[in-house]
């Protein structure tokens, strides 16, 4: 987890599906430059996929950033289709009215890198999901 350039945002956002009862939650975090946590935010998203989770966590921190005024975003997940899928790089769940609001998100005038990150590396947001599901 680097440091963003100045002027830049970090984001990280996680999802996790309950094993036991299907409920999902999302978290995330925006830092600063200097790391320093700007928002934090967590919601229930009912029962879904753990792909559809991670869109959702997605989605809900891209308009958080925007809505905050962040017009410079790296976006980090740990889940690699996630970032093929706004990438366009996969097809998975093209058309999908969530796939389809992340990417009108996207296109707005700001800007905003994605990329893919080890889970180990994406420590903050993990560990407030796990908290979320009492793992």
């Amino acid at each position: 987890m680097g440091i963003p350039a100045n002027g830049w945002m970090k984001a990280n956002c996680d999802g996790a599906v309950n094993l036991n009862d299907g409920s999902a939650i999302i978290r995330g975090v925006i830092r600063n430059e200097q790391r320093v946590w700007q928002i934090g935010f967590s919601r229930s998203v009912g029962r879904c996929t753990s792909l559809t989770v991670e869109l959702w966590a997605t989605h809900d921190i891209l308009n958080h950033a925007w809505q905050l005024g962040y017009r410079k975003i790296e976006l980090e997940t740990d889940n690699l289709e996630v970032v093929k899928i706004i990438t366009r790089s996969s097809n998975i769940l093209a058309n999908t009215l969530l796939v389809d609001d992340i990417l009108k998100l996207i296109s707005r005038p700001w800007n905003v890198n994605i990329r893919h990150i080890h889970r180990c590396k994406n420590v903050v947001a993990d560990k407030l999901t796990a908290l979320s599901l009492g793992v």
